[in-house]
């Protein structure tokens, strides 16, 4: 059953699971080779990710399955959406993959707001901004498909080493604001400026990700209660009050907050 699945799954095929059998056999010893087992062995050969084991050995594995493409690694995610590294069933092609929840009754609107942002983003380089490619329905589900940027989130490198020196912070708002006035020339917002999306490249290039998403999803502010706090960091605060709509001038607020959360290590108004 395991192995019908790996190849169902585009995961793996024979000559992979006979490439593991002395590491399973060393792995098992004296028990039985079951799935968990070989498994771990794929992970260790590096077939499979450990993400991609984890998912197998649950009750869905199915769910590693999105179209026509392959899920590798969770990237992120939030009370509205789920962000994977994806590659192509068929080939070695890769994208990062965003799953959105969606209300039934915006369903429709919000279908036609991505495939307008994903005609509009077209003429756009993607150097330092990311707009999605291809937006399509995959099981009642919105999912977007764009370019793959590997690199760590400024998120993460704020938690690891602190706040930022004021030269490093200097050179990655230069690098942002560039990506953002590529975005406005094309009448474009990204609406969602904040360091978990805004990725360092290992080539040292500054890539803001998922642009224009979040207004589409959200086309004006909504103050919800349920929401942690820190979903309104860098939100302008006339568009708390007035529920207005992402603009190039809040984008520009949001790029002032975070770097003003990597001088200092936290937000401008803690707590929104």
């Amino acid at each position: 059953e395991l192995q019908e699945l790996l190849s169902r799954l585009h995961l793996c095929g024979p000559a992979d699971l006979r490439r593991c059998r002395a590491r399973v056999k060393r792995l098992a010893r004296d028990l039985p080779a079951f799935d968990s087992v070989w498994l771990d062995a794929l992970v260790q050969a590096r077939v499979l990710t450990a993400f991609q084991a984890t998912v197998l050995a649950s009750r869905t594995p199915e769910c590693l399955s999105v179209g026509a493409w392959v899920l590798m690694e969770k990237l992120g995610g939030g009370a509205w959406s789920e962000t994977f590294a994806a590659r192509a069933s068929s080939g070695k092609q890769r994208c990062a993959l965003k799953r959105l929840v969606v209300p039934s009754d915006t369903h429709r609107t919000v279908f036609q707001g991505l495939q307008q942002l994903v005609r509009d983003g077209r003429p756009l380089p993607n150097a330092s901004v990311v707009v999605p490619r291809v937006v399509w329905e995959v099981g009642g589900q919105l999912v977007t498909g764009s370019p793959l940027i590997e690199g760590v989130t400024l998120r993460d490198l704020l938690v690891r080493r602190g706040r930022f020196p004021a030269n490093v912070v200097e050179d990655i708002g230069a690098a942002l604001y560039e990506g953002l006035a590529v975005l406005h020339r094309h009448e474009l917002v990204h609406g969602d400026v904040v360091l978990h999306n805004v990725r360092l490249t290992r080539q040292g290039e500054v890539v803001m990700v998922d642009a224009g998403i979040k207004p589409a999803l959200e086309p004006r502010f909504l103050l919800d209660a349920t929401r942690p706090p820190d979903c309104y960091d860098g939100i302008a605060p006339d568009r708390i009050e007035a529920g207005g709509a992402a603009t190039e001038a809040s984008d520009a607020y949001g790029l002032g907050c975070l770097l003003w959360e990597l001088l200092a290590g936290r937000p401008p108004f803690p707590s929104g």
